[in-house]
């Protein structure tokens, strides 16, 4: 049976799980749809209603009374239905009603809960159009899943263990110089919000820095602010490409389209002397 790789992506992302029940991955489909609804709902529980009542826009449906809020949570905005339910959960209350002191650890949350949502999209994708004689050992979205999660772990899993430890490395070095240039002013949702969203993208550095620097604020003139601002967010945007790359190398892997250096053909074997013909002795 044909299954549309496009309708797999739109259910994914609609309700995490769906695109695997689809693509008859029906008991990782469920392990998805509790993954991602516990890390959300217990994800904004610690953040509190405050988050979700600023970001959100309301939106009429012309011609009658009818009138509805979608949040403008990024990442989570991928994870569509569970973050429009659990704004309607937390209820709306005052924008200038501060957020909870648990926020960062429900940021981060939310936050891994989007990504796992993202990368179960681009699995769902895969196994609709997977050919039916390949069986893959290592999956594309486990793959881009720990690609996100550190930085250069996704080809680690999948075999380039040199290629994975040195750009890895690079953008886990980049981000912390980020940090240091900041002086920790950096990664916080609440006062950088879409920068955060670029942040976060770099994974458990981007989480940890969400933990750790809440509550610092700037209290005099920082000469790198911005620069260290620039790092963190473009070492976020950058995985976004290790991600990929990551996803595309267990695709490749799959369906043997690695390539490989040819083999060294064999050296032709060197001509044999000629052998001299012995003299003939002539009768005097």
């Amino acid at each position: 049976m044909n299954r549309s790789p496009n309708i797999a992506v739109f259910l994914t992302l609609l309700l995490p799980g769906t695109g695997h029940l689809y693509a008859g991955r029906a008991m990782r489909g469920l392990v998805i749809l509790a993954l991602v609804t516990a890390l959300t709902f217990a994800g904004w529980a610690l953040v509190g209603p405050a988050y979700l009542s600023r970001a959100r826009t309301e939106i009429a449906v012309p011609l009658t009374q009818i009138r509805f809020a979608i949040p403008l949570a990024l990442p989570e905005i991928m994870n569509f239905v569970e973050t429009v339910v659990a704004h309607a959960w937390l209820k709306v209350v005052h924008p200038d009603t501060p957020l909870k002191g648990t926020a960062p650890f429900g940021f981060c949350m939310t936050a891994a809960a989007a990504m796992v949502t993202a990368c179960a999209a681009g699995e769902a994708h895969w196994l609709c159009r997977r050919p039916p004689h390949v069986v893959s050992e290592r999956s594309p979205g486990t793959a881009a899943l720990l690609a996100w999660l550190l930085p250069g772990l996704g080809h680690v899993y999948l075999g380039r263990r040199a290629k994975g430890l040195l750009v890895g490395s690079v953008l886990c070095a980049t981000f912390l110089l980020g940090v240091l240039l900041a002086e920790r002013t950096v990664v916080q949702r609440e006062r950088d919000l879409y920068f955060w969203s670029g942040e976060v993208l770099c994974g458990l550095p981007a989480l940890v820095a969400t933990v750790v620097n809440a509550g610092v604020r700037v209290t005099r003139d920082l000469a790198y602010a911005e620069m260290g601002l620039l790092f963190t967010t473009v070492a976020g945007l950058l995985n976004v490409l290790l991600v990929i790359d990551a996803y595309t190398t267990a695709e490749r892997d799959a369906l043997g389209l690695t390539a490989q250096e040819p083999a060294p053909s064999p050296s032709p074997a060197p001509a044999a002397a000629p052998i001299a013909a012995a003299p003939v002795a002539q009768e005097s």
